[in-house]
């Protein structure tokens, strides 16, 4: 009899749990694939896929209702037709009643808590994929629309856009775009984290090629501009060239390298090794930048104590010796100032040659650093210039003069680059008199502890989301057989609404393990408390169930 009365509720259950779980997922999927479609990023077959590989990941959120309104019309009809009544009267009691329930509930929650840790993240990864390979129609269509593109730190501008475009073949050494972009007319600005003007182009034509990486599951864009002219507006310096190639650019996914879309195995990965992560990479460039920036002034101070000298290399190949009597570090610059007759001196040299020398009475020495790994740079101002030059015949004076981007003849971020995140946080931590290095490498701290903590966060969403499932189950059975005299969209209200409060609890708890100055319990005891809440309201109702 029992078993009979199992497959009897069972084979309801999952006919009404299947039907409504579709339905839910189709929806849900659909929807998410509105704003793809209207940027028209899709096409037929591409909107079909992309749909298929949403589903997934909408079971978490669809299942849970699902299962409610399934309980909730399955126990509401056995209330209706009297057959609880009969059940209770041949001895069966209400906790073999809900058995069924319990099961069916406990594999839907291992079912969920193992598509939402293994399966559904490589459904993301296949979304994200999809999207990728639509790069250049976004860009595309943003260009035909007026609009700036952003590729990483640059801002984009273009009269005319196409991808029809073949590209050569290479060696099997040599990685390959899976895409190219040809842009006219042609407008690019450099921004640096805080969104200031570094530099900007215009060229007669762009090449973007698109590649993606897949040793780190990214996607970058190289870009070489032909007929451009150069503005720095930092130096001040304005060139034209015949060909300049930009800095790969890192193209962000909203899939890739975040704990939310990440598999369980993959999460381990992060953990272990945190730069796999885009924010913390970017944390770390810029302290190695800042690190980079200090060493570069404190060589610079050390070469130039008791009358010493220092290289520095122009973009064109010219050598600067630079010489002074007294130098003072500052913040990202070096200040240098005359003593007496004891000037700021720069001599341009070729070989052993002095072909000009610039004596100044104070001179300023600023690094220029970027987040794309060049070595950085040095812009050199100089106050109150005389200016002695072999093929004139007389010195002329000037107020200032400027020497830009310049570096120096040795490496110095090469070897900071090749470091560990442990290492640099340790070399970092030696720099006690480099207030913005401290700055950066208390910046990657929290970042890295962020990360430690949205990485817990994720698994306490997951498990609670997937307990939340045998819970409502539960709920919907036990107060359907309470509630038998009302409608059945009345008892879907109230097992609706709790489980709405207990998405919310799940989702506020999540949020508040990955804030800095909230302790993790609480956040933990958040994300559970709606579990919590949704237990004692099955304990109350099958307690009153009992009593009658």
């Amino acid at each position: 009899m029992p078993l009979t009365l199992y497959w009897y509720i069972l084979r309801d259950l999952l006919k009404l749990l299947i039907t409504s779980t579709l339905v839910l997922v189709i929806v849900m999927s659909f929807g998410f694939a509105i704003k793809p479609i209207s940027d028209g990023l899709l096409g037929p077959w591409q909107l079909v896929k992309v749909i298929g590989y949403t589903m997934p990941g909408m079971l978490t959120f669809a299942m849970p209702f699902a299962v409610a309104f399934s309980t909730t019309l399955v126990f509401f009809r056995l209330s209706q037709d009297n057959e609880i009544i009969a059940c209770a009267v041949g001895g069966i009691s209400y906790r073999e009643l809900l058995t069924p329930v319990l099961v069916l509930g406990l594999v839907l929650t291992l079912g969920l808590f193992w598509l939402s840790n293994w399966v559904v993240p490589k459904f993301w990864q296949l979304v994200a994929r999809e999207i990728e390979q639509d790069v250049a129609r976004l860009v595309i269509r943003q260009i035909e629309r007026g609009e700036t593109v952003s590729f990483g730190n640059l801002l984009l501008y273009a009269d005319q856009a196409r991808d029809d475009v073949e590209i050569e073949p290479r060696p099997a050494d040599v990685p390959t775009p899976y895409n190219r972009l040809v842009l006219d007319g042609v407008a690019v600005a450099k921004i640096d984290r805080e969104n200031i003007l570094r530099a900007d182009y215009t060229a007669e034509r762009a090449v973007v090629d698109l590649y993606h990486d897949p040793t780190q599951d990214r996607t970058y864009a190289t870009m070489l501009l032909s007929n451009v002219t150069i503005n720095d507006p930092d130096s001040g310096t304005l060139i034209t060239v015949k060909r300049q190639p930009v800095e790969p650019q890192e193209i962000e996914s909203p899939f890739e390298q975040k704990p939310k879309f990440l598999s369980l195995p993959r999460l381990k990965k992060l953990v272990a090794d945190p730069e796999r992560s885009s924010s913390v990479r970017k944390s770390k460039r810029a302290l190695i930048d800042s690190m980079a920036g200090f060493v570069i002034l404190q060589k610079m101070n050390d070469a130039l104590i008791d009358g010493g000298s220092m290289t520095l290399i122009s973009p064109q190949g010219q050598r600067y010796e630079l010489s002074g009597p007294l130098g003072d570090v500052g913040s990202n610059r070096l200040r240098l100032r005359a003593v007496g007759n004891d000037k700021v001196v720069v001599r341009a040299r070729v070989g052993d040659l002095t072909t000009q020398r610039i004596e100044a009475e104070s001179g300023t020495l600023e690094v220029v650093t970027n987040d794309l790994a060049e070595e950085p740079r040095m812009n050199l101002k100089l106050e109150r210039v005389r200016v002695i030059d072999q093929d004139l015949p007389t010195p002329s004076t000037l107020r200032q003069v400027t020497l830009p981007l310049l570096r120096m003849d040795e490496p110095v971020l090469a070897p900071l680059r090749g470091m560990t995140i442990q290492q640099v946080m340790n070399r970092a931590a030696g720099y006690e008199d480099a207030p913005a290095v401290e700055l950066y490498r208390k910046s990657m701290v929290r970042v890295i502890g962020g990360l430690m903590r949205e990485v817990t966060s994720r698994l306490h969403e997951r498990a609670a989301m997937a307990v939340n499932c045998l819970l409502v189950a539960l709920l919907g059975a036990v107060m359907s057989m309470l509630l038998r005299q009302q409608t059945p969209l009345a008892i879907f209200f109230w097992c609706f609404m709790p489980t709405i409060v207990a998405f919310l609890t799940i989702s506020s708890g999540q949020n508040m393990i990955g804030w800095h100055d909230t302790p993790i319990a609480i956040g933990m005891a958040m994300a559970w408390a709606g579990n919590v809440g949704l237990i004692m309201m099955i304990v109350w109702i099958y307690m009153r169930l009992c009593r009658n």
